[in-house]
C-alpha cells in the first residue's frame, strides 16, 4: 500500500486510540446545514472514516454535513450506553442522523446485545429529532464465514426500529467476491484500510443521497487539505461493490 496515501490512519491511531470514549467534530462551515453523529469503536474512528464520509459529500455534492463522533476501542453500544457521553451528545441535538456500530455481532449474544440497545438509542435518537442508522461492519479476516450472519444482525436491528441501514459488510464481501486479493483489512484482519474505510463511506454517500456511486471521485481532500487518493481501477472496484450493496438493500 501507499503508505503517503495513509496518512490519515496513521493519525487517527496516534489522536483516537485511547481508554475512554472521545468525543471530537469534524470542521464545520457556515453552509453545514446538516448533521451526523457517529456512535462507535475503532472500526468507526480508524482512518476518520466520518472526515471521509464528510469530505465525500463535499467532493460529490449534495447537502453539506457537520460530523461528530463518540468512539471507544472495543465498544459496544451497552458500553456506550453505560458511560452515557453518547446519550448526551444525542440529547443536545441539532443531527439528521445517529450512526449505530458495534463489532460484526454475528453471534447470538452480541446480535441480541445489537438489538436490545438500539432500541435503546433509537428512542432517544428519535426524540432529539434525529433517524437512526445502523452501520453493518464485517467480521474479522479469520471468521470470513460469519459475513452472512453479521449482515443478518445489523439488517434486523435496522428494522427493528425503522432506522436507516448503511450495508457496508455487503459491500466488503461483494468486493472481496470481485478480487479476493483485495486490501480491505490491515495486517491485523480486522481494521479497515483507506480503501475499506472508502468503500464504508461510498455506501453511506449512496445511501443518504439516493445515488449510485459508480463514476463518484476517486480523489479528494479533507476540508484541512490532506487528500484521499485511490488508484481508479481500485475506485471502480469499491464503486461497484458500493452500488450492488445498496441497491440490494
Amino acid at each position: 500500500m501507499d503508505r503517503r496515501a495513509m496518512t490519515l490512519s496513521s493519525f487517527s491511531r496516534r489522536a483516537l486510540l485511547v481508554a475512554a470514549p472521545v468525543l471530537w467534530a469534524g470542521s464545520a462551515r457556515a453552509e453545514d446545514d446538516h448533521g451526523i453523529l457517529f456512535v462507535g469503536n475503532s472500526l468507526t474512528y480508524w482512518n476518520n472514516l466520518p472526515l471521509i464520509v464528510q469530505s465525500l459529500f463535499d467532493a460529490s455534492g449534495g447537502p453539506s454535513y457537520r460530523v461528530s463522533n463518540v468512539s471507544g476501542p472495543d465498544f459496544g453500544l451497552q458500553d456506550h450506553w453505560r458511560v452515557r457521553r453518547a446519550r448526551r451528545a444525542i440529547a443536545r441535538g441539532g443531527w439528521d442522523y445517529v450512526v449505530l456500530q458495534q463489532g460484526p455481532s454475528s453471534l447470538p449474544e452480541s446480535r441480541q446485545t445489537l438489538r436490545d440497545y438500539t432500541r435503546r438509542f433509537a428512542d432517544l435518537i428519535v426524540a432529539s429529532g434525529a433517524r437512526p442508522a445502523l452501520y453493518s461492519v464485517w467480521p474479522q479476516r479469520q471468521h470470513a464465514r460469519s459475513f452472512p450472519r453479521a449482515i443478518e444482525s445489523y439488517e434486523l436491528a435496522a428494522a427493528d426500529v425503522g432506522a436507516l441501514l448503511f450495508p457496508v459488510a455487503t459491500a466488503w464481501l461483494a468486493a472481496l467476491l470481485r478480487d479476493p486479493a483485495l486490501e480491505l483489512y490491515e495486517a491485523d484482519g480486522l481494521h479497515p484500510t483507506l480503501a475499506g474505510s472508502c468503500l464504508a463511506a461510498m455506501v453511506m454517500h449512496a445511501v443518504l443521497t439516493g445515488r449510485s456511486p459508480v463514476g463518484a471521485p476517486a480523489s479528494w481532500r479533507l476540508r484541512d487539505g490532506r487528500p484521499i487518493e485511490l488508484p481508479p481501477e481500485r475506485a471502480a472496484l469499491l464503486q461497484a461493490a458500493a452500488a450492488e450493496a445498496t441497491s440490494a438493500a
